[in-house]
């Protein structure tokens, strides 16, 4: 019952960065009642509009967040997010 109301009530951050070598790197956090959890990290050759929407719907699917449970979906205008 806890992990119904937790998805019910979850915000979904895909940062994009770079480690201290270089490598891209996207991280997926989990915010929910005060406390932002970091749930996985992908290291990725390349980063663009395509692989950030895999990781996202992948996210949604892997942890069974119901499509009506998304509210809104915020970038920070990437260039590569367009």
């Amino acid at each position: 019952m806890e992990v119904d109301k937790l998805k019910e009530n979850i915000s979904i951050t895909v940062d994009e960065t770079t480690d201290n070598c270089g490598h891209n790197v996207a991280n997926i956090l989990f915010s929910y009642e005060n406390q932002t959890k970091l749930v996985k990290t992908y290291f990725l050759e390349i980063i663009n509009h395509s692989i950030i929407s895999q990781i996202v719907i992948n996210t949604i699917f892997f942890y069974n967040i119901l499509y009506d449970h998304i509210i809104f979906f915020i970038t920070n205008n990437a260039s590569y997010i367009s």
